[in-house]
C-alpha cells in the first residue's frame, strides 16, 4: 500500500511537471545565510502558520507559532538559509522537506515534503503542498489554506 502511495505522489509530480517547481531565477531571491523560517501545523484542524526572514530560530518559531492559534498547534519545521514546504494530505496528516545552504532548490524541499507526507498518509488523495518558505526575503508562496 505505501509502494502504491509513493507512485501516485511520484505521478502526480511528473504530471504537474518538475520544471514549474524550480527556484525562481537566484537575481530574484536572496537566502541570507543569517535568517531563518519556521512552520507551525494544527493536526486536529489541519490550520497551519508561517515566519520567514527572522534573526533567530526562536524568533521565527514564536511567530509560526502566533499565526497558529489552534490549542494542537505545534512547530513542526524550521531552515536557516535555505527552504521549507509543508504538504497536508486530506486527513490532515503532513509532510515538511527542507533544503538548504548554497545551491539549495525548492523541488527538492517540494519533494521531500510530498514524499515524507504520503508516508503516514492515510486518506484517499495524494499530499498537496500547502505553503513554500524561504528563510531570506522571498515572499511565501501560500497554496491553500
Amino acid at each position: 500500500m505505501t509502494t502504491i502511495r509513493y507512485s501516485l505522489v511520484l505521478a502526480l509530480l511528473s504530471l504537474i511537471g518538475l520544471n514549474s517547481m524550480a527556484a525562481p531565477a537566484k537575481a530574484d531571491v536572496e537566502i541570507d545565510f543569517d535568517t531563518y523560517a519556521a512552520v507551525a501545523y494544527s493536526p486536529k484542524t489541519g490550520k497551519y502558520g508561517y515566519a520567514w526572514n527572522w534573526r533567530s530560530r526562536a524568533q521565527a518559531e514564536r511567530v509560526a507559532l502566533a499565526n497558529c492559534i489552534e490549542a494542537d498547534a505545534k512547530v513542526v519545521g524550521w531552515v536557516k538559509a535555505g527552504w521549507l514546504v509543508l504538504a497536508v494530505s486530506d486527513d490532515n496528516d503532513y509532510g515538511v522537506g527542507y533544503a538548504f545552504g548554497q545551491g539549495a532548490s525548492t523541488r527538492d524541499a517540494k519533494i521531500d515534503a510530498l514524499n515524507e507526507c504520503a508516508k503516514h498518509n492515510k486518506g484517499k488523495n495524494p499530499p498537496k503542498i500547502k505553503v513554500l518558505l524561504c528563510s531570506g526575503n522571498y515572499a511565501p508562496q501560500v497554496y491553500g489554506k
